[in-house]
């Protein structure tokens, strides 16, 4: 298709596309060309484009033949390749690639004395006036302060001084904080530290999937600003999650210990189903990391086991595991766990991850993904066993997630990742009780799919509940207008799901809109 001028650099950008319409022609996360263009660089390399609208684009990759020298402590990479370089009568571009040494501390940056790195946060913010109020207030919960105000300097600042945290605003005079961000992710000395961001550009949702503790929006008040701080250092009163560990391997065990003990986890390794049973009876977990091949029992039945001993009480469950599993049991891990990472490349990373993002959901007070616990609460579970659920989402994590959450509590899930397949699987299926519909889909967006499905009279009263990431002024509105019968912002908060459903699906029937 070609990409305009002023696109071509956006494109290498996380989580960005050309197209960003509701109703795009093509799908994807736009993670594919900013993953491969930080690769190529770090082999010394480069990704260029050479792009006509309405012509085509030629994507190169150039690799060096011998391996770039190591880079030195003080080293970084200052400049990117360009796009105006030239192109040879093959097609090819060739790129300049400069590593130089950083620039002195006292350019740009205010810090304290280096002994004093164990009790520091890195605050990189180029607005002065908002990082030395935000200094202040560091310095008030009995922390020391490191301010950066390029994202080159911040970078630098983390590999030397390894803080305790790092505060991130986005917009930066030299690189952005997406940057910096895939920056510090990407180097093992730093991949660990604890980033929250605060900004004036509305991008929780870019934030937080980029592995985020948190994401606060600029202006903001003094006790948002206190909160931040206390997300990234938890008082020493405050007892860390903890984390138990079944993995049979103790190679793979001991790793595991290690990098989750670096992101201030209280983390308890154990090698069999049965010493698991027996941790879980006599200590109490935030969440298990396990493993399905365990010497003594099945993983499966072990979280039978769990389910039978622990009841609402059980630890969240993550399953990191080697086998090859079938549907059936995909469908049976979905009632107990929050998530299925399998031990295949950089596995170990998006395991990482998920354990960031649950310990994130625990700060925030939100708990598990899956709705497991509050019995006590509004919610009557019992009169949604048996309902069917259409999920149109071409997000596959928030279909992974919404499909447990709703099987764990006895429903039946249909899926569907354009609006145009949702029409279709509805058509088809007359037993739908209820659609949870994302909004921006490729093909047709939501709002063009619920219009649709309120045209047939047989749908009138069918609840509709649209989902939407942006969560905009005026986007619940839109959403009502166009046929929807409630609006949640994504990510889904599980409890008002459910009590959505069990409002439209319970004893009473389904509520017209």
């Amino acid at each position: 298709l070609g990409i305009a001028s002023g696109d071509q650099q956006r494109v290498f950008a996380p989580f960005e596309q050309v197209d960003a319409a509701t109703d795009r022609r093509y799908g994807g996360t736009g993670l594919g060309l900013a993953i491969s263009r930080q690769l190529a660089e770090l082999l010394g390399g480069a990704l260029s484009l050479h792009s006509t609208l309405g012509q085509g684009s030629t994507f190169t990759c150039v690799i060096p033949e011998e391996p770039p020298p190591a880079r030195g402590g003080d080293a970084i990479l200052r400049e990117r390749p360009s796009n105006s370089a030239a192109v040879d009568g093959a097609g090819r571009q060739e790129s300049a690639f400069v590593q130089t040494a950083a620039s002195p501390a006292s350019n740009g940056v205010n810090g304290t004395s280096a002994d004093a790195a164990d009790a520091s946060l890195l605050l990189i913010e180029d607005d002065i006036v908002f990082s030395n109020a935000f200094r202040d207030i560091i310095r008030d919960q009995g922390l020391q302060c490191l301010v950066a105000n390029k994202g080159q300097d911040g970078l630098r600042l983390a590999k030397e001084r390894k803080p305790r945290g790092i505060i991130l605003d986005v917009r930066l005079p030299d690189i952005d904080g997406w940057t910096v961000m895939a920056a510090l992710r990407a180097d093992p000395e730093t991949a660990n530290i604890p980033v929250h961001f605060v900004s004036a550009l509305d991008a929780a949702d870019r934030g937080l999937a980029l592995g985020a503790v948190g994401y606060l929006s600029k202006p903001a008040s003094h006790r948002e600003l206190e909160q931040v701080v206390e997300a990234l250092v938890p008082k020493q009163a405050e007892r860390p999650p903890r984390v138990l560990v079944v993995e049979d391997d103790v190679v793979t065990g001991e790793s595991l210990v290690r990098r989750l003990s670096a992101l201030t986890l209280d983390v308890h390794h154990v090698t069999s189903a049965r010493h698991a049973l027996q941790a879980v009876r006599e200590e109490r977990f935030a969440f298990m990391i396990l493993d399905l091949s365990l010497p003594d029992m099945d993983g499966l039945q072990l979280l039978r086991s769990l389910q039978e001993q622990c009841g609402p009480a059980m630890p969240s469950v993550v399953v990191y595991t080697a086998r090859a599993l079938s549907k059936a049991e995909v469908k049976m891990l979905e009632a107990y766990t929050e998530a299925v990472v399998l031990k295949e490349g950089a596995s170990a990373e998006r395991l990482i991850d998920e354990v960031r993002m649950f310990v994130r959901r625990l700060k925030e007070g939100l708990g598990m993904r899956r709705l497991r616990a509050n019995h006590n609460g509004p919610i009557a579970t019992a009169d949604l066993k048996g309902k069917t659920v259409l999920i149109a989402d071409d997000d596959m994590r928030a279909l992974y997630a919404l499909s447990a959450t709703l099987r764990a509590k006895g429903l039946d899930v249909l899926t569907a990742d354009t609006g145009v397949s949702a029409l279709a699987v509805l058509a088809g299926n007359a037993e739908i009780n209820a659609v949870l519909m994302d909004i921006m889909m490729p093909e047709m967006d939501g709002y063009e799919a619920m219009r649709r499905i309120r045209r047939d009279v047989s749908h009138s009263a069918l609840p509709i509940i649209a989902l939407t990431a942006k969560a905009m002024a005026g986007d619940e509105q839109k959403c009502l207008e166009a046929g929807a019968t409630a609006y949640l912002p994504k990510p889904v908060d599980p409890d008002r799901l459910l009590a959505l459903l069990s409002d439209y699906l319970g004893k009473n029937g389904p509520r017209v809109a």
